[in-house]
């Protein structure tokens, strides 16, 4: 993928989370109004809803037309074994490739961008108070909710499945989720310490 793909990619997944977020915040703003909730806890709840609807956009986006969509064999096959992704890390290890290679792999930078997009989530979780309960559920729900997307042609809306259902990514994605709770909750520990003193 070229970075100027990349770049429209993210952006247009981070705009149409922008605008979910927007239309979150002034629901939020309404019952934190009739609530009397802090603005802390508000701006938790935002940070939350971006980083979770930017995952969902990433996993679901690009939305193709679909009559363009090649549904022969129902669309591209799940990939059901887990840690494929490192028989890609084999190869390029194996031929001696060196990094410039690696970084320019698809396969082999998109396995750890898994995990890297999904750690605000957990950060954010964190940030709101979420114990390791919350950050379990979200890691477990929400890739589980992206992948039976993928898998099911987004719910039935297309003919057939346009992206690849992968159990990497929900190993991948939830281990993210987790390890920017971890992080979080580091971080939040840290500054308590330091505001202690």
């Amino acid at each position: 993928m070229e970075t100027g793909a990349i770049a429209a990619y993210l952006g247009g997944a981070l705009a149409m989370a922008l605008g979910g977020v927007f239309v979150l915040a002034l629901l939020l703003a309404g019952l934190r109004a009739l609530s009397g909730r802090s603005l802390r806890a508000g701006a938790a709840e935002a940070g939350l809803a971006l980083a979770a609807l930017f995952a969902v956009f990433l996993g679901l986006s690009p939305f193709p037309d679909p009559a363009a969509l090649d549904c022969t064999g129902g669309g591209p096959a799940p990939i059901l074994r887990p840690f494929a992704f490192l028989d890609t890390y084999r190869r390029l290890w194996a031929a001696g490739r060196p990094l410039e290679a690696w970084l320019s792999n698809r396969g082999a930078v998109s396995a750890p961008m898994n995990a890297v997009l999904f750690a605000p989530i957990g950060l954010a979780l964190a940030w709101r108070g979420g114990g390791r309960r919350a950050a379990l559920a979200w890691a477990l729900g929400l890739p589980l909710f992206i992948e039976l997307a993928q898998l099911s042609a987004l719910f039935g809306l297309y003919p057939c499945r346009y992206r690849h259902f992968e159990v990497d990514d929900l190993i991948l994605n939830g281990a993210g989720i987790l390890a920017g709770h971890a992080l979080g909750q580091g971080l939040s520990r840290k500054l308590s310490r330091r505001s202690a003193r």
